[in-house]
């Protein structure tokens, strides 16, 4: 059986202590409570340093604009990459949650 880590314990039991239940399909209300879920955790996350950070959109075949993000350390003149996509349920979090990871 797994196990919470202990410091991490009392994040999680104060991020679902006062979860109120969401009528089934409220994508709506699961996204706002799963960002102030994120708003914690970029509170006791060390602040992202030396990254340079630039916003495109790409437009899907239907149309469907989808916003991206390119991060780069500023020292680095390197063109490597790594793709990183979010599945979220096509609900949860957005593009800005991962800032600080």
């Amino acid at each position: 059986m797994l196990e919470l880590d202990p410091e991490l314990r009392p994040i999680f039991e104060s991020m679902f202590a006062a979860r109120p239940r969401l009528p089934h399909g409220d994508w709506q209300g699961r996204r706002k409570l799963q960002e102030a879920g994120i708003d914690l955790f970029d509170k006791i996350l060390p602040a992202t340093r030396n990254i340079q950070r630039k916003d495109f959109d790409v437009v899907a075949a239907d149309g469907t604009n989808i916003p991206i993000r390119w991060y780069k350390p500023l020292d680095s003149e390197s063109t490597t990459a790594v793709l990183y996509t979010h599945g979220g349920g096509k609900f949860l979090c957005s593009v800005d949650t991962y800032d600080a990871v």
